[in-house]
């Protein structure tokens, strides 16, 4: 957001009184204020905001559990990753699997998980899922978008993407 637009919406907050000032001058803190009415709920966005990408993960890491036949690793990439998602965001995962078969029935089950993170987390998975020989010949020829996509993975199942591409074949 534009600085000034958060400026005005925090003038907006502190006129209703759901907002206060805790210091003036240059660097301008606010903090909820405890006695407001709506005070209660807001904090609850908060706290649950904050629960969200655990609690996404966790249910991520669910969908592997007890079935790692074939599946080397899964990690969140895109703007999920780096932290930069907005509300529409899909949330993309990288699937590696030990061949072509195990990664499009892992993506399968990827997909078919979908509705239940939209259900429970209004999280829209976008999963693709690549078999190691075919990743690392991709690693080999990589973008610098891909490279800044693997590097800033993070990792819900197995080691870390980076570290698969890049070991010795």
């Amino acid at each position: 957001m534009a600085y000034r637009s958060i400026d005005l919406a925090l003038e907006d907050l502190v006129a209703s009184g759901l907002v206060e000032r805790t210091s003036f001058g240059r660097e301008r803190l606010v903090r909820l204020s405890s006695t407001h009415r709506l005070a209660p709920i807001v904090a609850g966005l908060f706290h649950a905001e904050a629960d969200f990408y655990p609690a996404l993960r966790v249910a991520l890491r669910a969908v592997t559990v007890g079935l790692h036949s074939e599946l080397l690793a899964v990690a969140i990439v895109g703007p999920v990753a780096r932290h930069l998602e907005r509300l529409e965001s899909p949330v993309e995962l990288l699937i590696l699997a030990t061949t072509p078969a195990a990664a499009t029935a892992w993506e399968h089950r990827f997909v078919a998980a979908g509705a239940d993170m939209l259900g429970r987390f209004g999280a829209d998975l976008k999963p693709i899922a690549y078999d190691l020989p075919t990743a690392r010949n991709m690693w080999r020829s990589r973008t610098p978008a891909a490279e800044r996509a693997v590097r800033d993975a993070e990792s819900v199942s197995g080691p870390p993407i980076l570290t698969l591409l890049s070991a010795p074949e």
